[in-house]
Parts: C-alpha cells; sequence; structure tokens
C-alpha cells in the first residue's frame, strides 16, 4: 500500500483503493526504474525545447520573408508613430 493511501482516515476505503491502483500501475514502476524515468523526462523537455526553438526559427523566417517581400513591392514598414513626432 502506498505512503498516500496510508495516510488518509479509515473511513475512505474506496478512495485509498483507487490510490493503491494508481501507484501499483503508475507510480511504482517510476520508483522502481529511477533512471530511465529520469532519461524519459529529460528526453521530453529536449523535445519541447526542440520543437519550441523550431517554431521560433520558423516564425522569424516568415518575418524576414515578408519584410524582403515588402522592400521588393515598394512598401512602407508599418511604424507606430509617437505622439507628438512625425513620420
Amino acid at each position: 500500500m502506498s505512503v498516500v493511501a496510508q495516510a488518509l482516515p479509515p473511513g475512505r476505503s474506496a478512495l485509498r483503493a483507487r490510490l493503491s491502483l494508481l501507484d501499483a500501475s503508475a507510480f511504482g514502476p517510476l520508483r522502481q526504474v529511477p533512471g530511465r524515468t529520469l532519461l524519459a523526462v529529460l528526453a521530453i523537455a529536449l523535445g519541447v525545447a526542440l520543437g519550441f526553438a523550431v517554431y521560433l526559427i520558423n516564425r522569424v523566417a516568415a518575418d524576414e520573408v515578408q519584410g524582403a517581400s515588402r522592400s521588393l513591392f515598394g512598401l512602407r514598414r508599418s511604424y507606430r508613430a509617437v505622439a507628438g513626432h512625425r513620420l
């Protein structure tokens, strides 16, 4: 029985059974092989970081292509007017 399930009051047997099942099916195997768990967490974090990097690179490249096409067709880049100053 898990530590969490043991800490519950005795009247909550359904919740205790669910926590015990969750511990046996999910958390138990994670505790048995901590090296593999750590490696899996690091692999997921690396995948998320790489996905975000690809997104950022794609966004910058799209902005550059848009700026180049605006320049090619003679359109001005959009500037923000500051109060009291004319462009």
